[in-house]
């Protein structure tokens, strides 16, 4: 997942598309971004594996199941906003989530690395 991306879809239309429901608090807290930055931590659509018939907004990055403290915590998720595909079995941070079929789908309209 890039740092960097777009959804420019309202809600119905994510719905429709990815045949899936979404409760009121979804409805209320759900923000259309032309841009949105990873590190910005704000809630974004998903579509999860274990519930794929409902889209649930939740915050960008990950923390690990080791995490102690609060504060190791909000320094790993920074960390974990990307994961390659072909590391993710092998990196900590993701691979027991990825072994347990924890996966989501992220609706997206665009994508940006500026750094490349």
């Amino acid at each position: 997942m890039c740092y960097h991306k777009s959804n420019t879809k309202q809600l119905p239309e994510l719905a429709s598309y990815y045949n899936a429901g979404y409760d009121d608090a979804v409805k209320e807290q759900f923000k259309v971004y032309y841009h949105e930055n990873g590190y910005d931590f704000k809630p974004s659509p998903l579509v999860t594996a274990q519930d794929p018939a409902n889209i649930v907004l939740k915050n960008w990055g990950l923390i690990p199941w080791f995490t102690k403290k609060i504060e190791d915590a909000l320094i790993l998720r920074a960390k974990t906003l990307n994961c390659k595909s072909e590391e993710m079995y092998k990196t900590a941070s993701f691979k027991d989530a990825a072994k347990a079929g924890q996966r989501c789908l992220v609706p997206a309209t665009g994508f940006f690395e500026p750094h490349w």
